[in-house]
């Protein structure tokens, strides 16, 4: 089953906005369903597929893929994998920007058996996308080898 959501790549920009979109209906404060708390309901990912599933309408494929690399990308993010690539929002002290890079790499990246995307193989290829595609980007200092 993951192969077939690994299939489908996406444009960096395009999958940017899909992070934007899953990442704010996660942190909606209004339940999906009224009347429980239950996270298998309710919590931040199931918020996140209902938007991407929403996003895709009938095209299982793509929503699939969208949602196996946004797992895949909050899981590094999560576990403090992307310190070097993440920082404060200028627009929004409680939110955190992601570079581009990273979002370049998860939008195209192969992700593994596991659902997972290989993390050094990972971080190798954002660290060499911000170096050669994002260099001196405004805001981001500069890039160096994980």
């Amino acid at each position: 089953m993951m192969a077939a959501a690994d299939e489908s790549i996406f444009a960096p920009d395009e999958f940017g906005l899909l992070v934007e979109t899953a990442i704010h209906a996660g942190q909606h404060r209004e339940p999906l369903i009224a009347n429980t708390d239950s996270a298998a309901v309710n919590g931040p990912y199931v918020k996140a597929a209902v938007a991407l599933r929403d996003h895709f309408g009938d095209d299982k494929r793509r929503f699939e893929s969208a949602m196996a690399r946004f797992v895949a990308l909050m899981h590094l993010f999560s576990h403090n994998r992307l310190e070097q690539w993440v920082r404060t929002s200028a627009n929004n002290a409680t939110a955190q920007d992601i570079h581009p890079a990273v979002i370049h790499a998860a939008a195209q990246m192969k992700l593994n058996k596991s659902g997972k995307f290989p993390e050094r193989k990972f971080l190798s290829l954002v660290a060499a996308l911000a170096s050669e595609q994002y260099r001196g980007l405004a805001g981001w200092g500069p890039t160096t080898q994980l």
